[in-house]
């Protein structure tokens, strides 16, 4: 290729001429005056973190960025990010997923040491390695290029100042530095050598690297070839993807080439080689006169920013947006060869590298939670975990890890991949992001050895559930006036003061990701922001480390905010674990009470595989429970017995809840507190019940005539939970003993629940197995209602309906209004057909 060196004013600005006029001179260095590029050559950034990119769909550009010297071939495989103080990085930072025009991309971090070559000699008074000058000034220089004068972005919105400096520190200034990566590749070693020309994926490589100063030469050398020597020598084909620079209205841009055109002539090169337009293109530059008649273009699709978003709509009456998605308008630029500088560059390298201020973001606030959770020992060390506990459904919903600066949207618009439509390729799916399988269908018997992904909602779902668990566990212990009516009220209000006391302390509010900037909304809405954080954080320590872990950093945060509350709200059960221990492990004398426990330890030890041992003590409790004393003069033996029943009901609900956490599908959040009510409702819970053989105990309580069936429920269920807390202190307390035993006789109808959509109306449920039926037989099912008229004495302000299903009445419901009695109908529609247990109350 020849060089242009006509008076014509480039757009490169030759690599050598980047500094202004405001530079100075530092050890020999030309540098910008606190400039944030500028790399110092003795800093102390000796580890990185090598960037793996990719995407679910085939960008348009299927080759990657090649450098070529002699017979060595050097693939660009994305970037490197260098860090100083490595104490303050945590040892494994979680994949960043984020959306741009719609097309998911995963980026991966892998730690990795700074490459040798970069390294000057250690002498013998030296402590540590550095980066040698020249490789220093040369990563300068590359990124001032790539970053500042092609894509345009600000170093401000790039870099932060490092804040680990001494004071009037001058020669360090940025808390990353940010290395392109060119591997041989003759040399080059991949985990799936595929990935490696993929243009999917970038970053899957390792091997020998081409030398800093070695990609400055050639980026320098390729700057000063104009676009038109380019095309004197090879196909218009090759220029596509491709990115030149060039002025626009005098101001330095840079543009993808879209297409090659010719001028006044509807011939067109694209990416597909639909003409040779090589034939009539001069072959040398003496023809070059004839070029000015053909033109580069370029096609920018524009970014609609989120406006397609229909869950913002959500979150904008509770203030306004930090910060949402810039809207680029489209452009399409004709761009005269002889104008244009050639960079030597393709897509790929400009698509990650538009992406490196959302990529840099999510390292810094890593960066933050992992100081954050070094204050506390019984905190969560998964630093994927973490992030979820730190990050509102708000800032996922208005897609704010996916928001960029505007300046780097429209570099990746101007410069970035063009993705092959959908309809002509299948989009690739990441088991990441396809969280909404149906994990009801899974053997959820034994614990899953790896924690699923879990939003926040959904880990303060459970974190609420292990704090109700252990303030109903102190009770006892922490008050004298532990009766039934106001057991729950209490436990409660435990709840409530602790969780407002660590929000309000904790300094969440710094690690704390949401669509909001929180200074500017109104307390009372931060103050459930912080709250449900402080809950997702409870659950997140139970899913990774049990209920010790829990309790340990209650009190460990009790300790270093020297708050006695929560020292007195959650200590351990062992004193009425003593209690139960010391009592008589001797059996019933035999009478007729003797008869109806023999045959329920009989059922209930083959169903649950579960003795019970101090046999005279539960019966004890289980009376007590169901004692019609006034409150006044209930005994400390019936206040005990109160409280252990309660504490079994706190312990069902927390297991039920933690199962739900792995079986429930992850896109349903919302619905988690209405499922978990319906699989806890007395009438679920007495299928089990009477499946354990607790209808045997019955004959030992008196019997009211009035209203039998309902004292027998209420009964069956208080008698249920006092033996579930009983037998958790027998055994010392052992929450994973009680655990296995729920999971034994309440795990199938748990997902009997969930598979019969029992927390939705009968309605909704009804319509959807219509919906089943449908596609099972591929035709129509009818459902209709019909009003029925009332003749009896009762039928003022009541109504009734017929539900009518391919022409045939199934079922009748009457109710207060029509929508009353049509849920009734289709109750009994689903019992019916043996898709729901209902209690008939219409």
């Amino acid at each position: 290729m020849s060089c242009n060196n006509g008076d014509r004013t480039t757009t490169s600005h030759h690599m050598s001429a980047v500094y202004g006029a405001n530079a100075i001179d530092i050890d020999g260095q030309k540098r910008i005056t606190n400039d944030l590029l500028f790399v110092s050559s003795s800093c102390d950034a000796l580890m990185g973190l090598r960037l793996k990119w990719e995407a679910e769909a085939n960008p348009r550009c299927g080759e990657k960025t090649a450098f070529r010297f002699s017979n060595e071939v050097y693939l660009f495989d994305g970037f490197l990010v260098l860090y100083h103080n490595q104490n303050e990085m945590p040892p494994k930072i979680p994949a960043l997923e984020y959306t741009r025009h719609d097309i998911k991309c995963k980026i991966t971090y892998i730690p990795e040491d700074i490459p040798s070559a970069l390294l000057s000699l250690k002498g013998e008074n030296d402590e540590r390695q550095y980066i040698k000058p020249q490789e220093s000034r040369a990563l300068y220089l590359l990124q001032h290029y790539f970053f500042a004068q092609l894509l345009g972005i600000q170093p401000m919105h790039l870099y932060s100042r490092r804040d680990d400096l001494p004071f009037g520190h001058v020669d360090e200034v940025a808390d990353f530095h940010i290395i392109p990566r060119f591997i041989l590749v003759t040399n080059a070693t991949v985990e799936n050598m595929e990935a490696l020309h993929d243009p999917r994926r970038i970053g899957f490589g390792s091997g020998s690297l081409l030398p800093l100063t070695r990609i400055l030469e050639y980026l320098e050398m390729t700057s000063r070839f104009a676009a038109t020597a380019f095309l004197a020598e090879f196909k218009p084909s090759q220029l596509i993807d491709c990115i030149v620079s060039t002025r626009v209205n005098g101001e330095p841009a840079a543009f993808r080439v879209d297409a090659v055109v010719k001028k006044g002539c509807s011939a067109k090169m694209e990416h597909e080689d639909q003409k040779d337009l090589n034939s009539e293109l001069p072959k040398s530059s003496e023809d070059a006169e004839s070029l000015p008649s053909i033109h580069l273009q370029h096609i920018g699709k524009g970014s609609d920013g989120s406006s397609k978003s229909k869950l913002i709509t959500r979150w904008e009456e509770k203030g306004p947006f930090l910060q949402i998605s810039p809207k680029v308008e489209k452009e399409t630029h004709s761009l005269d060869p002889e104008l244009c500088n050639l960079t030597g560059l393709r897509t790929d390298v400009f698509e990650l590298g538009a992406a490196m201020p959302v990529i840099l973001k999510h390292v810094r606030h890593c960066k933050l939670t992992f100081s954050f959770t070094k204050k506390f020992k019984s905190l969560p060390r998964d630093m994927a975990l973490m992030l979820r506990v730190c990050t509102h459904a708000s800032f996922f919903d208005v897609g704010m890890q996916s928001v960029n600066t505007v300046e780097a949207t429209i570099a990746r618009v101007r410069m970035g991949h063009i993705f092959i439509p959908e309809a002509t390729l299948k989009k690739r799916k990441f088991v990441e992001f396809d969280n909404d399988r149906d994990h009801t269908k899974q053997n959820h018997r034994q614990d899953s050895a790896a924690i699923k992904p879990c939003s926040q909602d959904r880990l303060a779902f459970l974190g609420n559930e292990v704090l109700k668990f252990l303030a109903a566990s102190s009770l006892y212990t922490n008050t004298t006036d532990v009766y039934e009516n106001h057991a729950e009220d209490l436990s409660i209000r435990v709840l409530d003061t602790t969780v407002k006391y660590i929000a309000e302390s904790a300094g969440l509010d710094s690690i704390l990701q949401s669509a909001f900037d929180l200074s500017t909304l109104k307390s009372k809405t931060k103050q459930s922001m912080l709250e449900n954080c402080i809950k997702a954080l409870i659950g997140a320590i139970y899913l990774e480390s049990g209920i010790e872990r829990c309790q340990a950093f209650l009190i460990e945060f009790s300790e270093k905010s020297n708050a006695e509350i929560l020292r007195l709200a959650f200590t351990r059960v062992e004193k009425m674990i003593n209690v139960v221990r010391n009592s008589s492990n001797s059996q019933l004398e035999r009478s007729i009470e003797s008869t109806y426990t023999d045959a329920f330890h009989q059922q209930f030890t083959t169903f649950t595989d579960v003795k019970i041992v101090r046999t005279s003590h539960w019966i004890q409790n289980i009376k007590n429970c169901w004692s019609n004393s006034e409150v006044t003069a209930r005994s400390i033996k019936v206040m005990e017995s109160l409280w252990i029943m309660h504490l079994g009901e706190a312990m069902i609900d927390m297991v039920v809840a933690v199962f739900l956490i792995h079986a429930f599908p992850c896109s349903k959040d919302e619905l988690l507190p209405r499922v978990h009510s319906c699989a806890t409702n007395n009438q679920e819970r007495l299928a089990t019940i009477r499946k354990a053989g607790f209808v045997h105990l019955l004959p030992l309580f008196p019997d009211d005539p009035e209203e039998e069936k309902d004292i027998n429920v209420d009964i069956l269920v208080r008698i249920f939970n006092a033996t579930l807390g009983f037998l958790f202190l027998e055994n010392d307390g052992s929450l994973a003993f009680v655990t296995q035993m729920l999971k034994r006789v309440m795990l199938d109808d748990v997902v009997a629940v969930i598979e019969r959509r029992e927390w939705q109306s009968p309605i909704q449920s009804f319509g959807r197995y219509l919906l089943s039926w449908d596609k099972l037989n591929r035709k129509r099912t009818r459902c209709t209602f019909k009003r029925l008229r009332i003749n009896s004495a009762d039928s003022h302000g009541r109504f009734a309906v017929a539900l009518y299903v391919n022409d045939f009445m199934v079922a009748r419901g009457r109710g207060i209004s029509v929508s009353a009695a049509q849920e009734v109908a289709c109750a009994k529609a689903l019992c019916l057909f043996g898709l729901r247990r209902f209690d008939f109350k219409g």
